[in-house]
């Protein structure tokens, strides 16, 4: 950027005419088997079963958990509100896509 408005009367920031201007998401692991109720205690499925509930809900994720589909679609409505001012020619998703956990086995075994 060469120059951002200070102006509240304006929403976008100006750019040379040239200039590429790019979204980008990296290494989003996206777990679609997360549960908002899971619990860290349960050691075999920490981020999917909910036989043990967690006390709180955490629909944006848990440590240690990978991305869930409501921060990926969060971030996705993040990225098209800030578009809808000053458009992006761009949406650069990089890195590894899916989860690190993705079980296919009932004992947690891939």
């Amino acid at each position: 950027r060469t120059s951002c408005s200070s102006s509240s009367s304006e929403n976008s920031a100006s750019y040379p005419a040239s200039w590429l201007r790019i979204a980008a998401l990296s290494d989003v692991h996206l777990d679609i088997l997360y549960h908002v109720n899971a619990s860290a205690a349960n050691k075999i499925y920490p981020c999917h079963n909910t036989s043990y509930s967690a006390p709180f809900s955490a629909p944006y994720g848990r440590m240690n958990c990978d991305s869930p589909i409501g921060l990926y679609e969060s971030a996705l409505d993040g990225i098209s509100a800030i578009d809808k001012q000053d458009r992006f020619d761009l949406l650069l998703v990089t890195g590894d896509k899916t989860g690190h956990k993705l079980y296919t086995s009932p004992d947690g075994v891939n």
